[in-house]
This record gives structure tokens, C-alpha cells and sequence, in this order.
């Protein structure tokens, strides 16, 4: 997806206005002031205040649990919107700032002391400038699957929030794709774009769905090859941003920025599954990250028993401007155990081995139990009422004329349902991590 350097067009509040206006919002008053605003993008690690006195100085802390584990000090700038992380208008009249250069008024770039901290989900960051005070715990949010056509006109993007899911009123859903032949379509759910309306809502009490309905078919083209996806929390006292990329399951464009000093000089910063499961155990899994100098990199993935995996990486680039990769091939994880499986890295240069930031996902290949039917089947009269444990499902799809459900084909249980028919019912439910149960099966018959 694109970086969120490249939030729309520079203007005087450094674009914010206008990337929340196309999500469909408009930037909510923080509670400490009805005059400021803070935004919080986790996965850029952006930071955005506006609202502040000119020549103030401002300090930015980011803890997690109670722990400061990154800071910045800088000065509120002329018009008053202090940008970390991310490119602000350095003059009034605006003046369109490369894309590549990002500065203040000073002309130095705003970045974070050291070393930019990974922000994640839960973790608090703490603005203060003059009698200005405001603290936003980020939202954990990930798009899980990526845009998909449901019928000829009908697309959908799924995705979840980690722990207390906001208010549906306070999230939005945009998507931006171009064709081959420069067909482009921009979407917004809740709210209506170049004809198609979109809508959103919960399907489960953490988990959304945005669907787009009047899609023509270049739209829908358009829609399928989205490069950006985004979802953005915008809370009553300021808001919040999490942008991921299906693909790699969070941006990590930060990590290769010019701009400001990378995450860290050493760390594994992404992975190409955000979760090992039955479906993708036997897939090849890419992981990458940033050294500086080193001549040979090996990356390890560790399982919650000791057992490990390491290979070697290829390093790209030079001095601190290095980026490195490495491929598990198809079916090397199978062999480790279910739960944290931990990835870190090993630097060789001139100082020695060096160890780096490390970088965790979950795998879990065990399938839930196939769900329960009240009643399992039978004759009724005029109608029958059908309920279906959940568990710890995350989902449940059925269906009612024999084939196999599966996501996007039948219905998605969300609470007891009525028969009036004679029908085969079939049900499969899904856990947290993809794996899916086996097939449940029920015969009803309406006599008469």
C-alpha cells in the first residue's frame, strides 16, 4: 500500500484532512481540547497533532504497558500542526514538499529520537505541548482478507479488531485500485463513491465487513486489484489510524524510508503470513528486515519448545541502508509446534555477531470442532428454530441445499434462524486462525 508520505496532496494541515475525508470522516476533538486533534497511524508510526501554538514545544511519548519505549521533542511549527513521522508544509502559503524530502520549518526532518518504535496495538502515546496534555491508546486493526468479488456487482473486505471493537460509527473502510487500462475506482464504507454504495458492518462482536454494492465491471476490476486497503478508528476524544496491507499483513514501507532512522538498525520488520494455519503450513513463507553493515545476515524462527529453523538472508543495499530477505521453503514449518513461533536474526560485521529487534506470529493447524445443532434434525410442522454452538469460533457459515459451506457461499451465522422448508443443513465453523472444523450435517422435514 502506499505510504503514508503520500497521504493525498500537501496542504496546511500536512493532508490530514483530507485522508480522513475520504475514509468518510472528519477529525474528531480530543477530550483534553475541543481546539486539538491527535491521529495515530501504527502502522507507519505517525504521529499528527494539530491544533497547537506556534513555537511551543512538543513532546511525544509512546509506552507500552507503562514502559516508555520511544520519544520525540520538537517545536510546534508555524501552523501549528506537528507531523512526526511524516511530511508537514513548512511555509503559509502551502508549498508542495517532494515527495522524498520531508521537512519542518526549519528544514530538519521530524522524526523520532534514536530510532522509530514499532507502535502496536494497546500501546499509549502521550502528547504534551504548552497546557496542551492528550493520551490515545491505539486500535489494533488488520484487514484479513483482501478485496473479493461476491457476485457480478457485489465486492466485500473483512478484516477484525483486536480487543473492544470501537462503536460501527466510528470506523470507516476505504479501498483504491487502478486496472491495467487505468481504470480507477476509490471506495468508502460507509458512504457512497463514483455511484457505488458502500456498506458496513459487524459480523461477529471483533470482526467487519465492508461490502460495495454497484460495481460495474471496470470498477470491479478496479476494486480486485486495490494496492491500498485501510481502515481507520477515529474515537470520540481523537482518532486513530491502522492501514495494512492484506498482503504482508501490516505496511512496513517505514522500514525502508530515507527519511527517518528505521525501527531499528537490526530487526526482522515483516513476515508474508500473519498466521501459520492448516491452509498455509505447507506454503513457503518470506521474511525480511534492516541491518546496517553487515556481511552476512541469518534469520531463525524458534517454536514455544526450542526447536528451530534458521537460513540464510540476502542482503540488498549498503552501510545503514541495508534491507534483507529470506525465504522457508514450502512445508518447513510443519515440524514446529503449535503457538509463538519467534523469528530473529543473527548480524555479522566488523564488531562481531550482533543480535537485532525480533518479530512474533502465531501457529495454530489444530481444527475446532465441527459445530453444534439444536435440534440435529428431524420433522417439524410449521417451522423450526435452529441454533448452532459457537464456541470459540470466529465464524460459522451453513447452508441449506446440501453443498458445502464455506465463506461467501451460504450464510454466516450470527444467531438463531428459522426453517419453515424441508432442507439439508451443513455447517463449518472457522477459529481465530483460518483453520476450519469438519462439516456438520442435519436433516429437517416439514410434514405436510
Amino acid at each position: 500500500m502506499a505510504d503514508m508520505h503520500r497521504w493525498g496532496l500537501v496542504t496546511t494541515i500536512g493532508g490530514l484532512s483530507a485522508v480522513l475525508a475520504l475514509a468518510g470522516i472528519s477529525p474528531s476533538a480530543s477530550a483534553a481540547d475541543p481546539a486539538h486533534t491527535v491521529t495515530v497511524s501504527k502502522d507507519e508510526s505517525v504521529v499528527v497533532v494539530t491544533g497547537l501554538t506556534a513555537g511551543d514545544p512538543v513532546q511525544v511519548e509512546l509506552l507500552r504497558n507503562g514502559i516508555q519505549i520511544g520519544s520525540a521533542l520538537g517545536v510546534a511549527p508555524l501552523e501549528g500542526v506537528y507531523e512526526l513521522n511524516h511530511k508537514v508544509v513548512p511555509v503559509d502559503p502551502p508549498v508542495v514538499v517532494d515527495p522524498d524530502v520531508e521537512e519542518n520549518d526549519t528544514g530538519e526532518a521530524v522524526c523520532w529520537t534514536d530510532f522509530t518504535p514499532d507502535i502496536l496495538g494497546g500501546d499509549v502515546v502521550r502528547i504534551s505541548s504548552g497546557a496542551f496534555e492528550d493520551e490515545v491508546v491505539v486500535t489494533d486493526i488488520d484487514v484479513t482478507q483482501e478485496p473479493t468479488k461476491v457476485d457480478a456487482d457485489t465486492g466485500i473486505v473483512r478484516g477484525r479488531v483486536a480487543g473492544t471493537a470501537p462503536p460501527l460509527s466510528q470506523l470507516s473502510v476505504t479501498t483504491k485500485g487502478r486496472t491495467a487500462s487505468e481504470e480507477r475506482f476509490d471506495g468508502v464504507a460507509p458512504g457512497t463513491s463514483d455511484g457505488v454504495v458502500g456498506k458496513l458492518k459487524y459480523t461477529s462482536p471483533r470482526a467487519f465487513q465492508a461490502t460495495f454494492n454497484g460495481l460495474s465491471p471496470a470498477q470491479m476490476g478496479a476494486f480486485l486489484d486495490s494496492s491500498d486497503v485501510s481502515v481507520t478508528d477515529v474515537s470520540a476524544e481523537s482518532s486513530t489510524g491502522s492501514y495494512s496491507t492484506v498482503a504482508t499483513y501490516g505496511a512496513d514501507a517505514r522500514f525502508t524510508e530515507d527519511l527517518c532512522p528505521a525501527v531499528a538498525r537490526r530487526a526482522v520488520t515483516g513476515t508474508s503470513k500473519g498466521v501459520i494455519n492448516r491452509a498455509n503450513v505447507d506454503g513457503s513463507l518470506k521474511v525480511w528486515g534492516v541491518s546496517a553493515s553487515a556481511s552476512v545476515v541469518r534469520v531463525g524462527v524458534e517454536d514455544r519448545n526450542g526447536a528451530r529453523r534458521t537460513y540464510s538472508a540476502t542482503i540488498t543495499g549498503s552501510g545503514t541502508a541495508q534491507n534483507w530477505s529470506a525465504t522457508y521453503p514450502a512445508g518447513s514449518l510443519r515440524g514446529l509446534a503449535d503457538g509463538t513461533l519467534t523469528f530473529s536474526a543473527e548480524f555479522t560485521d566488523s564488531a562481531g555477531v550482533l543480535a537485532g529487534g525480533e518479530r512474533t506470529i502465531r501457529k495454530d493447524t489444530r481444527a475446532p470442532a465441527a459445530p453444534g445443532i439444536r435440534p440435529g434434525g428431524g420433522t417439524f410442522l410449521r417451522s423450526q428454530t435452529i441454533r448452532l454452538g459457537r464456541g470459540d469460533k470466529r465464524e460459522i457459515w451453513y447452508t441449506l441445499d446440501g453443498t458445502r459451506p464455506r465463506p461467501n457461499h451460504g450464510a454466516e451465522y450470527h444467531g438463531e434462524f428459522r426453517l419453515t422448508r424441508t432442507a439439508t443443513l451443513r455447517v463449518i465453523a472457522f477459529d481465530r486462525a483460518g483453520n476450519g472444523s469438519p462439516v456438520a450435517i442435519a436433516r429437517f422435514r416439514r410434514a405436510g
